[in-house]
């Protein structure tokens, strides 16, 4: 998944990769984890987006498509649920801080 994020696998090809059936991949992530593969993969795009917000200067357009997120849009409003605040606040807040070395 992690190698992945910018074209985003379906669980099915994840499954057929590790030789498992999607039902078998979602009982592992469940028991593993307690989170469902979907909701595992959204959150790592979430993490990558996150950090290029911070650590770059690239467009938020860049970044969503970067992350996987077919629009603008649909990546600000996942971004904002996940973090509680747009990705835009995000850049602004991380431009504010004083760097530490």
């Amino acid at each position: 998944m992690e190698q992945h994020i910018e074209e985003k696998l379906a669980l099915s090809v994840i499954a057929k990769k590790l030789k498992l059936s999607v039902r078998m991949l979602e009982y592992l992530f469940a028991q593993t984890l307690g989170i469902s593969p979907g909701a595992f993969y959204l959150r790592l795009r979430l993490q990558t987006a996150r950090r290029l917000i911070i650590d770059t200067r690239l467009s938020m357009r860049e970044i969503a498509i970067r992350c996987g997120f077919n629009s603008l849009p649909s990546f600000s409003r996942m971004f904002k649920r996940h973090y509680q605040q747009s990705p835009v606040v995000s850049r602004k807040q991380s431009a504010e801080r004083p760097e530490v070395y």
